[in-house]
């Protein structure tokens, strides 16, 4: 998760591109020098990007969010994969899901064995009537 508390970072300076680029990098555990580095852009830009004084174009924006592990339309706009999205909370919501899933799918089951052994008691009884 980085050096910071998501949540502090999440609720601060985060409606504008370069909020977001910032709470990204600090999720990272990143310094602007360390991302400068790993993607090629100059520190200055990226520091006039984090400022909100200058935009920056998609190509670069693609090339931060892959480094960073955000969608750039995340980036862009707020909306997407951020980083505060934990892999491990959706793979537990997923075990859940699928438990969850099977337990339904047996039930189902048993549903339907049930179903045909009434059915068929109810045609032996009509049987039955009929002689």
């Amino acid at each position: 998760m980085g050096l910071y508390d998501i949540n502090r970072l999440l609720d601060v300076n985060d409606d504008t591109l370069g909020g977001r680029l910032a709470t990204a990098r600090d999720c990272a555990g990143l310094g602007l020098a360390d991302l400068a580095t790993l993607v090629g852009i100059p520190v200055a830009k990226l520091r006039s990007w984090e400022a909100d004084r200058c935009e920056a174009d998609s190509k670069s924006i693609g090339i931060v969010a892959d480094s960073l592990g955000v969608c750039p339309r995340w980036l862009m706009t707020g909306n997407g994969r951020g980083p505060d999205e934990d892999d491990d909370f959706e793979d537990e919501m997923l075990q859940v899901m699928r438990r969850e899933l099977d337990r339904l799918t047996q039930m189902h089951q048993q549903t339907g064995s049930m179903i045909e052994t009434l059915n068929r008691r109810i045609g032996d009884l009509e049987q039955r009537s009929v002689r």
